[in-house]
C-alpha cells in the first residue's frame, strides 16, 4: 500500500537522518508530508524507542548525543586525573602518612568517572550530581590529601589513624550501596512518560511570597538589619540572644531565608505558566529580600549557596543539556576552589590563616573534616555502643524543644566531638557517619542504598519535565543543593531547612504536577 510504504519511508529516514528530535518536531515533520498524524506517530514512535529514543535524543546511548564523548573525556581528564595528581604531587608522603590514602586516590577515581558520565549524559539529575560532588571532594580528594600529608583538620586532634583504612571502607561501601539502589530503582527510557512543565497554585504563589517576606520582616526587626549585613558571627550572637532554645533558633532562621528560596523558583514558574503582571511585579521584591538573608557575609555558606544555586537554576541554568553540563562543570571547580574562601568575613578580626594556601592546603582545613569524623565515628561505636536509630529518631523529632525532652539526642557532630573531648563542637557529621552510627555496617548499607533509590526516583521525576528548554518544579529546583547541608551533617541540624523547603514546595504545586512526591 503507498501509505504503508510512505510511512516505512517516514521510519527509515528517523532511523537513519534523525538524531536530535522533540516530539513537536515529529509532528509538524510528518504533518508537513501530508501524512495521517495518529497511525505515523505509533510507528515511529515503536522506531525511535527501539533506538532508545527518549524524546530528547535519538541516539542508541544517552551519552553519544550532543558531543557527550567530549564532555566525557574532558571531564573525566580533569576529574580522574589530573585533579587528584596534581594533589598527589603537591602533597610528598610524609612520617605521619597513612597507607590507606590510595584507596581514597582510587575511590576518587571512580567517582571522577562517575560525575563525568552524569555530565555527558545531559540527563537532569541534580540530586545524584550533588551527592557524587559531595563524596568526590569531601570523602575522595580531602582525605587524600590529609592521609598522605598527615596533616588533619586542627578542630579534629589525635585521630586513631589505624582507623583510617576502615574509614575508607565505609566510604566505599556506602558509596557502592548508593549507587546500586540507584541502578535498581531506575526507570528505561520508555518506561519514563514525558511530564508536563510543572505547574503551581497561582494563589498560593502568592500567599507564600507575602508569607516569605513577613517572616523575613520579622526576624530583620528581632535582629536588626545591619547585623544581618555585618558578620556571621555577630549575627549567630544575635539569634541566641533572641531565641535561646537550640530547635527554635533554627526553625526561626529557616523560616526567615528558605521560604524565600521557595517563592522565588516558584515565581519564575508562574510567571512562565501564566505571565501574569502581580507575580512580575512581586518578584524583584522577593529576590531583593533573598539577597538580604542569604548574604554571603553573614549567612552560614550552605545556606547562602543553597539560595544561589536554587535561583540560577530557577532562571534557566540548566533548562538545556548544555547548559546543565557547564553548570555542574562549574558546580565542581567552585566547590574545590570557591567554596574554602566563601566565609572570609564569617568571623572579623580573625586572621583565617587555615584559609591560606592553596587547594592542597585548604584540603585540610576544618571544613573538610567529614573523613576524620566517619574515623571518629568507628571509635564511638566501638566504645559506646549507641542505641540503634536513636539518632536518625532524634533527627525526626528535630522540632521537638529540649525542655519538653530532656533525653533529646545531640546532634551527632557534637555527640562525636564531646566523646573525643575537642574544645570545638560545631563539627560536620557525614550521613557515612550517621548512618553507621544509627545501625551499623547493616544500617550503612541500608540507609545508603535506600537514598539511592530515592535520589533516583526524584530525579527521574524532575527530568520528565517537557517540553525542554524549561527548568524544574520548585523542589527540583531547590531541594537537591539543600542536600549537601544534609549530606556533611549534622542531619538533626539541617531537618529545619529541609522541612521548610519541601512544605513550601508542596504547598504551592499544583494538583498532578511533576514534583518529586506527586
Amino acid at each position: 500500500m503507498p501509505g504503508v510504504q510512505r510511512c516505512e519511508a517516514v521510519e527509515r529516514q528517523f532511523r537513519f537522518r534523525v538524531t536530535v528530535l522533540s516530539w513537536w518536531q515529529v509532528r509538524i515533520y510528518l504533518s508537513g508530508r501530508g501524512l495521517r498524524l495518529t497511525p505515523t506517530v505509533h510507528r515511529v514512535q515503536r522506531v525511535l524507542r527501539a533506538s532508545r529514543f527518549t524524546g530528547r535524543h535519538a541516539t542508541a546511548s544517552p551519552i553519544l548525543r550532543g558531543g557527550g564523548p567530549t564532555w566525557f573525556a574532558t571531564t573525566s581528564t580533569l576529574l580522574a586525573g589530573i585533579a587528584p595528581l596534581l594533589l598527589i604531587s603537591s602533597t610528598p608522603l610524609s612520617r605521619g602518612s597513612s597507607p590507606a590514602w590510595i584507596w581514597a586516590w582510587v575511590f576518587t577515581i571512580l567517582v571522577g568517572l562517575r560525575y563525568a558520565w552524569l555530565v555527558a549524559d545531559g540527563a537532569r539529575r541534580l540530586f545524584e550530581v550533588v551527592f557524587w560532588l559531595f563524596a568526590y571532594v569531601f570523602l575522595g580528594l580531602a582525605p587524600l590529601v590529609q592521609m598522605r600529608s598527615g596533616i588533619y583538620p586542627g578542630t579534629t586532634l589525635d585521630l586513631d589513624l589505624s582507623r583510617n583504612g576502615t574509614a575508607m571502607v565505609v566510604i566505599i561501601l556506602g558509596a557502592a550501596a548508593f549507587a546500586v539502589g540507584s541502578a535498581a530503582a531506575s526507570s528505561t527510557p520508555h518506561d519514563r512518560p514525558a511530564g508536563s512543565a510543572p505547574k503551581v497554585r497561582p494563589a498560593r504563589v502568592l500567599i507564600l511570597s507575602l508569607c516569605s517576606l513577613v517572616f523575613a520582616a520579622f526576624y530583620v526587626s528581632r535582629v536588626g538589619l545591619g547585623t544581618v549585613l555585618s558578620s556571621r558571627s555577630a549575627r549567630s550572637v544575635a539569634e541566641v540572644a533572641q531565641w535561646p532554645n537550640p530547635p527554635v533558633t533554627a526553625v526561626v532562621a529557616a523560616l526567615a531565608t528558605f521560604p524565600l528560596v521557595a517563592a522565588f523558583a516558584a515565581l519564575l514558574v508562574l510567571r512562565r505558566q501564566q505571565r501574569q503582571v502581580r507575580p512580575l511585579v512581586l518578584l524583584p521584591v522577593v529576590l531583593g529580600a533573598l539577597i538580604v538573608m542569604s548574604n554571603p557575609v553573614s549567612s552560614p555558606r550552605y545556606v547562602a549557596g543553597t539560595a544561589a544555586l536554587s535561583s540560577l537554576v530557577a532562571l534557566g541554568a540548566v533548562a538545556t543539556v548544555r547548559r546543565l553540563r557547564v553548570f555542574t562543570v562549574v558546580l565542581a571547580v567552585g566547590l574545590v576552589l570557591v567554596f574554602p574562601y566563601a566565609d572570609i568575613a564569617r568571623n572579623v578580626g580573625q586572621s583565617g590563616s587555615d584559609k591560606t594556601g592553596g587547594p592542597a592546603v585548604v584540603l585540610s582545613s576544618p571544613d573538610f573534616d567529614a573523613f576524620d569524623q566517619i574515623n571518629n565515628s568507628l571509635a564511638y561505636v566501638d566504645k559506646t555502643s549507641p542505641v540503634p536509630g536513636r539518632q536518625l529518631f532524634g533527627a525526626l523529632l528535630f522540632f521537638v524543644p529540649r525542655n519538653v525532652w530532656s533525653g533529646k539526642p545531640q546532634d551527632t557532630g557534637i555527640a562525636l566531638a564531646d566523646f573525643r573531648g575537642y574544645k570545638v563542637t560545631n563539627l560536620s557529621a557525614p550521613l557515612w557517619a550517621e548512618a553507621y552510627v544509627n545501625g551499623g555496617w547493616v544500617g550503612l548499607v541500608g540507609l545508603m542504598a535506600v537514598l539511592g533509590a530515592a535520589v533516583r526516583r526524584w530525579d527521574d521525576r524532575a527530568d520528565r519535565v517537557r517540553p525542554r528548554p524549561n527548568s524544574p518544579g520548585v523542589l527540583a529546583t531547590t531541594l537537591p543543593f539543600y542536600v549537601i547541608i544534609m549530606l556533611r551533617g549534622s542531619l538533626l541540624q539541617s531537618m529545619a531547612g529541609f522541612t521548610v523547603l519541601v512544605v513550601c514546595g508542596r504547598f504551592v504545586a499544583a494538583p498532578g504536577a511533576a514534583e518529586l512526591t506527586g
